[in-house]
């Protein structure tokens, strides 16, 4: 082998950044915009091996494993399929058809993507109705973007609804806002404008990169803003839409979730967030990103919609924290990479998953508003969580096929893809192990599907190819079973997998494959990256084979691999119930800074005190409860990224 590949860290996730090499410069992840024209190249087949003068070549003859079904459905020369989290783009319906949207913009395309639309195909249960060379059909009369695609009922007839967003190109005044388009049925072309929240292309600056999800006769939907403006104290805040397509009435419009404010958000962006629905439950993931670090929080309701309730899954603990103000911070902290999803199960119950990643800013230079100086992009993998179990679990990250050690992964290199990364892996501006999202089944079995830099599959210039994973629980045996490697498409990137949230049979899945790993669209930065005919994939895996692990992967370590606290460990708070006073013991194995937060059944935040960098050692703290009114509460005791939770009573 010519190339000495990346390291898995056999380590949990809330363990800090290895020592054995420098961390990554970070630089802030560009949005959509505009780009030089270059040459455009063909593309092989897909599924083909690419001849690129060198490299770790493979035929895909030599595939162990063969999907049940792997059909190519479109085509795109638009490669940023998402900024940051997926949307829902691949939907099974109870009739068993499936349809899928992807960012479609045709073959050559102009400089401006100004014939960028949406992509849609339908599968009937048996084929796909259009091959992938048709003429796609284009429902948005502008330049748009960001399609999502749902199921609706409404006085007894089923429809599709297709969300996207108006961007205007570069070359123009930034507009900005959303289509909803109806069809008359699953699986017809005849979509057509229901709602328009552009006000007719009107808007400057209105609401982009939507995240839609469906149930019955209501519509959810979450977005965020371009520019600076300010609600709740957040910028850029991720706003909250619902919709009953019966009455044709907003009853949200447009409004920031219950606890969502600048006391734990400074600001959000492009697609850091992520919604599901079903039957009366909805829920939203809202998170940042590397360059723009938050707190990872899901909202939850149970009545379709109209109240939630806030959960903090996994705090930074120097929230709010702005890139625009680029506070220093010394500490080595935990974030997420806003690559998360939630989905909800047939019981109602929130599944999570996200890729954590840890950051340092010791000395930024004024003025710099990229954000944190520096991050570790491979040690953290992809974390699960759901809302009935509240455990945080390392189910997936990059795979050591060679058992070679992880010297090499780190390190700036001259061969860079994209983003001032190490020069074996082409970036997205994520973790390399991200843009995970989860299907589940009637029986409670889990799956996580990720995308992940294959470090034995190499672009001849040394970087990774990207393979797509999943991990899988068996709700059987009640373990997590070691990830497999479901793409198993040598010499081509395979990435932005989104797959269905209901698993039938089989889960069912979409992904673009790409000739050269990274990105042209988002920067354009690397001169070996152009503007090529990418595939728009969609797969059948059978959940029996990926239950008993039969499509493979060998030598995995750290599945099922809960965060342990290695810096604190607190004992009962007492007098609980208390009335006014409560203490609590709290053991340091270094100096931190600590936060103790109190939280109202629904998720509010109350109180919060800090005590800044308190000694190793054993700490006894006091803190007031005299203001809050009786009731049941949730003291949550933060530091270094690693929280706890306990139960307290209030009495008056």
């Amino acid at each position: 082998m010519s190339f000495v590949p990346a390291a898995l860290l056999a380590q949990n996730i809330n363990k800090g950044p290895v020592t054995l090499g420098a961390p990554v410069k970070y630089h802030a992840f560009p949005k959509e915009g505009y780009q030089s024209p270059v040459q455009v190249n063909q593309q092989p087949q897909a599924g083909m091996p690419i001849d690129h003068g060198g490299g770790n070549s493979r035929p895909s003859s030599d595939v162990g494993y063969k999907p049940a079904v792997s059909d190519t459905i479109g085509l795109t020369t638009y490669d940023l399929q998402t900024n940051g989290a997926l949307a829902k783009r691949v939907q099974l319906y109870s009739s068993g058809k499936l349809s899928a949207v992807w960012i479609y913009s045709p073959e050559p395309p102009d400089a401006n993507f100004t014939s960028r639309y949406s992509g849609y195909n339908t599968y009937n249960g048996s084929s796909w109705d259009f091959p992938y060379k048709t003429t796609f059909h284009q429902y948005e009369f502008d330049r748009s973007g960001w399609p999502n695609i749902g199921e609706v009922t409404a006085n007894g007839n089923t429809y599709e609804m297709l969300t996207s967003h108006y961007a205007a190109a570069a070359s123009t005044t930034y507009a900005g806002g959303i289509y909803w388009y109806k069809n008359s049925g699953v699986g017809n072309t005849d979509f057509t404008k229901t709602i328009d929240l552009s006000n007719n292309r009107a808007i400057t600056n209105g609401l982009l990169w939507p995240r839609m999800a469906t149930s019955g006769d209501k519509i959810y939907m979450i977005g965020t803003y371009e520019d600076t403006r300010v609600i709740s104290g957040v910028i850029n805040p991720v706003v909250y839409y619902r919709y009953n397509i019966t009455t044709g009435q907003f009853t949200a419009k447009g409004i920031t979730l219950p606890g969502y404010d600048n006391t734990r958000y400074a600001s959000n962006g492009a697609d850091e967030y992520s919604i599901d629905a079903r039957d009366s439950f909805v829920a939203i993931l809202i998170g940042g990103s590397i360059g723009n670090p938050n707190d990872l929080s899901l909202w939850k309701s149970s009545d379709s919609g109209k109240t939630f309730k806030k959960t903090i899954i996994d705090s930074f603990v120097h929230a709010p924290w702005s890139y625009r103000t680029n506070t220093a911070f010394s500490d080595t902290a935990r974030t997420n990479d806003g690559t998360g999803s939630v989905t909800i199960d047939n019981k109602g119950v929130a599944h999570v998953s996200w890729s954590p990643v840890f950051i340092t800013n010791p000395s930024p230079t004024p003025g710099d508003t990229q954000g944190p100086q520096y991050f570790f992009p491979d040690n953290s993998g992809i974390a699960y969580w759901n809302d009935k179990d509240k455990n945080i679990v390392k189910v997936g990250q990059m795979i050591d096929y060679d058992n070679v050690g992880d010297a090499a992964l780190y390190g700036q290199g001259s061969n860079l893809a994209q983003y001032n990364a190490p020069a074996t892996i082409a970036g997205y501006g994520h973790n390399f192990c991200c843009f995970s999202n989860i299907a589940t089944d009637a029986s409670g079995n889990i799956f996580v599907v990720f995308s992940a830099p294959h470090v034995d599959d190499q672009y001849y210039l040394g970087w990774a190819y990207r393979h797509v994973y999943c991990s899988v629980y068996n709700a059987s045996s009640e373990t997590w079973l070691p990830q497999q490697d479901i793409v198993q498409t040598w010499q081509v990137e395979n990435v932005f997998a989104t797959v269905a949230p209901v698993a039938d049979s089989k889960i069912h899945f979409t992904f673009m494959q790409d000739d050269v790993p990274g990105i042209y669209v988002a920067g354009g930065t690397n001169a070996n990256q152009s503007i090529t005919t990418d595939t728009m994939v969609y797969q059948e895996i059978s959940t029996a084979d990926l239950l008993a692990g039969k499509i493979g992967l060998v030598d995995y370590l750290g599945v099922n691999e809960k965060i342990t606290n290695n810096l604190f460990n607190t004992g009962a708070i007492y007098p609980n119930p208390a009335a006014d006073i409560l203490n609590l013991s709290l053991n340091l194995t270094r100096p931190a800074t600590v936060t103790i937060r109190m939280y109202n059944v629904l998720g509010e935040e109350l109180l919060s005190q800090n005590y800044d960098m308190l000694p190793s050692g054993l700490n006894k703290l006091q803190f007031s409860v005299s203001n809050l009114p009786a009731g049941v509460y949730m003291c949550n005791v933060s530091a270094g990224g690693y929280t706890t939770t306990q139960r307290v009573v209030v009495e008056k």
